[in-house]
């Protein structure tokens, strides 16, 4: 996608140093760049030609890089500054400016211009994530993982695929005979947010502790949620890792895919989940003196009588099950045959004090 993307880039003489950088960002992106050096003697011709020259090299970005040699050649060139004033005003306009230096033009100022300031920056990583996010169109993830775990990575994926999202993953993004860590530093700036699939290898794996250290910077305090680990063996996170929450799929059983596809897409969505009422839970109020309890039943349960929960939930089970059940003397239930007459006693009791 970004092979067919062309930026014209007009910079003027004595700038050499800043244009290299902007090519070196541009091209590591796999953009194509063509200068255009700018004297003060051409200045009228090229005001002319602007979008010309655009068709031409069938470029899609005209890029003015704004020094002050730049500057003082645009005041100079009354015409230029018009060229810029009118295709600045466009919907779609092919104008970018970029200030390599502290300069204003006062002529621009009232077109609400966005300037790429990469004056203020020192750093080649910061002034190169700031231009990218500028033209680059990012995929939705990157997901991060260990070769052990590709089935998982590929199953991630795919889901978020299908329900429309876009990823980045190694086995299907990263070509043969490439450079690997070149694919890895283009997929970490060409995505907007990071999956991390957690696995015992993951978290042994150095280079994948580079990935998901690279991409923590981005959010370190979780409130943009760019970095979401996805459990799938039981492990417990550590370090910084340890206050991130997780999308948990450990556990799952393989035929429940449709359960971890859910927890999956709620884990990644931005919106809100439905904040739905429950049922009033009610608070228990103390009892008047001489009120029944709710329940109404006469007998007190026999605090000795222990061990019979199994039972006692498989006799509610049943009586919630709909079915026609009856406890009579000579017939009971299933689960209380064998059971002396006492000891029955004692389980109806129970049953009434647990459930009722």
């Amino acid at each position: 996608m970004n092979e067919n993307k062309v930026f014209l880039i007009s910079y003027a003489q004595g700038d050499e140093n800043e244009l290299e950088t902007i090519e070196a960002i541009l091209e590591t992106a796999s953009y194509k760049t063509i200068r255009q050096v700018w004297n003060y003697n051409d200045g009228d011709d090229f005001a002319d030609n602007i979008k010309e020259s655009l068709k031409i090299n069938n470029a899609e970005y005209f890029i003015a890089v704004l020094s002050d040699n730049y500057v003082n050649l645009l005041n100079r060139q009354s015409k230029l500054l018009f060229a810029f004033r009118k295709y600045a005003k466009e919907e779609d306009s092919p104008l970018v400016f970029i200030k390599t230096a502290e300069v204003e033009l006062d002529q621009l100022t009232e077109l609400n211009i966005s300037y790429i300031n990469l004056y203020k920056f020192s750093k080649f990583e910061d002034k190169e994530r700031l231009l990218l996010e500028r033209f680059t169109d990012k995929k939705d993830f990157f997901v991060s993982y260990t070769g052990k775990d590709t089935q998982w990575a590929k199953w991630i994926a795919g889901t978020l695929e299908k329900a429309g999202y876009t990823t980045i993953i190694q086995s299907w993004d990263f070509q043969a005979g490439g450079s690997f860590v070149n694919d890895m530093h283009k997929a970490l700036m060409n995505s907007k947010r990071f999956i991390a699939v957690l696995s015992e290898n993951y978290l042994a794996s150095l280079y994948c502790q580079a990935e998901w250290t690279s991409a923590f910077t981005k959010d370190p305090n979780a409130e943009k949620a760019l970095f979401i680990p996805v459990r799938i063996e039981n492990v417990t996170p550590q370090g910084l890792l340890a206050p991130i929450v997780y999308i948990d799929l450990y556990g799952i059983d393989k035929s429940d895919e449709e359960k971890a596809q859910k927890r999956l897409l709620d884990g990644v969505s931005l919106k809100d989940r439905p904040r739905n009422i429950t049922g009033f839970p009610g608070t228990k109020r103390p009892r008047f003196p001489g009120e029944l309890p709710l329940n109404n039943l006469p007998h007190a349960r026999n605090p000795y009588f222990t061990g019979r929960a199994d039972n006692l939930d498989l006799i509610y089970r049943n009586f919630q099950s709909g079915d026609m059940v009856s406890l009579v003397q000579s017939e009971c239930v299933d689960c209380l045959q064998g059971f002396g007459t006492e000891e029955k006693n004692n389980i109806r009791k129970c049953k009434r004090k647990r459930y009722y």
